[in-house]
């Protein structure tokens, strides 16, 4: 038996190997047509928004840090540059590391915590 599989959708049925046309009239999300710049703008803000929401709901536990001699340029600070590499930290920057990164990071000698409630 040679049966190819099909998907049924209202009340047809179509085969794996031929394509599903979309009517025109039907507008999809995807579409080049239902979208304008301002439309992504807001819909990108709209977005932003709900992240910061759900970033400030979650507890800070950071404590402030300072490079030293062991850890210059070892540390990344999340952005790579094409052609480039990772940006990175030098001897003696400040920065906020989640206090359970900080103190491995302290234990390795690449930092010292100078939060004074650490």
């Amino acid at each position: 038996m040679n049966a190819e599989p099909t998907i049924a959708t209202a009340g047809t049925a179509h085969h794996f190997s031929e394509p599903c046309p979309i009517p025109p009239n039907q507008v999809t999300a995807a579409s080049p047509k239902n979208s304008s710049p301002k439309d992504a703008k807001k819909q990108a803000d709209e977005i932003l928004r709900e992240q910061a929401k759900i970033t400030a709901a979650i507890p800070k536990n950071e404590v402030l840090c300072r490079v030293t001699k062991k850890g210059d340029q070892k540390l990344s600070k999340g952005v790579h540059v094409p052609g480039k590499g990772d940006l990175r930290y030098s001897w003696r920057d400040t920065v906020m590391i989640d206090r359970r990164a900080a103190n491995e990071l302290e234990e390795r000698g690449y930092v010292e915590i100078e939060d004074a409630a650490a």
